[in-house]
């Protein structure tokens, strides 16, 4: 007689079936044990028999066993072996997958402490055999659920606890389900819908889905190029790959003909100059002339536009603030200075803002309006110092329309500031929304956004009524999608990470940023953890 190896796992948690069929995987002999003793443990048994390599081959099979299972279940296991059970009375039976949850029931409220066995084995279709052992006489009950009712002896129990079939049937059906001590868990979809319904050329592969249980890779993942159109968040902490993510989805969407305007604060996108043909600019020597002052769209729209943001970024405040009202009485007065409203293409620049700020700063103000003052010209001031100012002296700058004809990186590292970052970014952003608003385009992916260190710019507290945010809300039918980046999550604006369709989470430590990725995708206390051990991305 060969010896025997066996290895259980005990399944806790179990989803309803899917669609599959494990056995269809499954080509050697194991047993299924219900222990019943107040509550249920489940077990999964596989044998080894093998004269060499037996410790290999029963690896073997066990990996083959969860991956098999895994195509019909969600599950949660631990390797455990079954405490000993001597029974006192021992039955067989004809298998019923119908009646077993109703039979351990029924033995779990009679107080019975037993174990149901059932042996399977492959013979070109599957064959089976039952065999109970329990601590009391329960052949009444075994006959309400069963047919084909026998008592055995305790060393035909022991065969089939080997593995044996003592009364082989034919199997027509085996469900594993839920039982009282095997919690019910909702069936986790580890397949990508769009691997099916998109075709790769419409769509960017961005990785491999990998099994929870298995670790194995299972599918492909893909991101559809329409799906950006609603916008992707990739939120990492430091070093856990994001840029390297966003670098390798700038050139995946080069090749798929859609252009991005890139917004660098640490030059990590430089060498994709020469790459991907993307035009670089930066605030040192080639520079990006910019006046944020000319107005996109309608003039009087545009003032109230331009102090808005400047209210947000530089002060903090929201729309209806007094800020608000100190900044637009000062760009008003400029425009009808130079005739903006009459048609006048004699734009002011930021430095006449400036000198009307510093001459407003010079008369008597309350201490809030001077506060607001100040702020300005802390940012106005910083951008008249070296090349910035040059920079930002244009009447014109960079054409809009020319910007989203091709990829551009315009590094930001030499304004400084992060308010005047940010001020810039804002003010950008919300010129490429005007421009595509006066565009018959809508709702197709035409070009891409991407915004580094992005809680600067769309902060936390600058929600549904901030002009920032509503303009990330409002762009997605406007042929645009934004890429945004943070490694602060719980900095970021709610609102628009609530007008975000796609997310890439990478590594969290922060107990903050973690609950707030909890709430965004759903997740318990135990894939919460999860977090903190994400491996880096890869891709370069």
């Amino acid at each position: 007689m060969l010896l025997k190896a066996s290895k259980f796992i005990r399944i806790y948690e179990i989803s309803r079936p899917k669609e599959g069929n494990f056995l269809r995987a499954v080509n050697f002999p194991f047993s299924t044990i219900v222990d019943i003793n107040r509550f249920v443990r489940l077990y999964i048994e596989v044998f080894s028999t093998s004269l060499f390599n037996r410790e290999k081959d029963l690896d073997k099979k066990f990996r083959r066993m969860l991956e098999a299972m895994s195509s019909e279940y969600d599950f949660r296991w631990v390797e455990e072996t079954p405490k000993d059970f001597s029974g006192s009375f021992f039955y067989t039976a004809t298998y019923s997958d119908s009646q077993i949850a109703d039979l351990v029931e029924t033995l779990i409220l009679n107080g019975v402490r037993a174990r149901i066995l059932l042996a399977l084995k492959p013979q070109g279709k599957w064959l089976c055999s039952l065999a109970i052992a329990s601590d009391r006489e329960i052949l009444h009950l075994l006959k309400t659920h069963f047919s084909s009712v026998r008592r055995i002896n305790e060393r035909t129990f022991r065969k089939a606890a080997n593995g044996s079939l003592i009364n082989p049937k034919l199997l027509k059906r085996l469900t594993l389900q839920k039982m009282p001590g095997v919690a019910g868990l909702p069936v986790l979809d580890l397949k990508i819908p769009v691997r099916f319904t998109f075709e790769p050329k419409n769509a960017l592969k961005v990785g491999k889905i990998i099994h929870f249980t298995t670790g194995k890779e299972t599918v492909d993942a893909f991101l559809p190029v329409q799906r950006i159109n609603q916008h992707v968040a990739i939120l990492a902490t430091t070093g856990a790959g994001k840029t390297n993510l966003c670098r390798y989805l700038v050139i995946e969407l080069h090749r798929k003909g859609i252009p991005c305007l890139i917004f660098d604060w640490k030059r990590d996108y430089g060498y994709l100059a020469a790459l991907i043909d993307a035009e670089l600019y930066d605030f040192r020597e080639n520079l990006f002339t910019f006046n944020p002052l000319k107005p996109a769209g309608d003039p009087a729209m545009w003032a109230k536009e331009l102090a808005n943001i400047m209210a947000e970024v530089i002060s903090g405040s929201a729309y209806g603030s007094g800020a608000f009202s100190v900044y637009v009485k000062l760009i008003d007065e400029l425009y009808r200075e130079r005739g903006i409203y009459d048609g006048s293409r004699n734009y002011p620049t930021v430095f006449d803002l400036l000198e009307k700020l510093e001459n407003l700063s010079r008369q008597k103000l309350s201490e809030r309006e001077r506060n607001w003052v100040a702020s300005a010209l802390k940012l106005f001031r910083s951008l008249a110092v070296g090349k910035t100012r040059e920079a930002f002296s244009v009447r014109e700058g960079v054409s809009i329309a020319g910007l989203l004809e091709r990829t551009v990186i315009i590094e930001l590292d030499a304004l400084g500031d992060p308010v005047a970052k940010a001020f810039f970014i804002s003010v950008l952003l919300q010129k490429v929304r005007n421009f595509r608003l006066s565009r018959p385009e809508r709702d197709e992916l035409r070009h891409v956004i991407v915004i580094e260190e992005a809680q600067n710019v769309l902060k936390q507290g600058s929600e549904a009524s901030s002009i920032i945010t509503a303009t990330y809300r409002e762009i997605r039918s406007l042929c645009e999608g934004i890429i945004a980046i943070t490694q602060m999550p719980s900095e970021f604006s709610k609102d628009a990470l609530a007008n975000t369709n796609t997310f890439f989470v990478m590594r969290l430590v922060h107990g903050e940023d973690k609950k707030v990725v909890r709430d965004i995708l759903g997740l318990s206390s135990e894939q919460l953890r999860i977090l903190e051990h994400l491996e880096r991305v890869l891709h370069s």
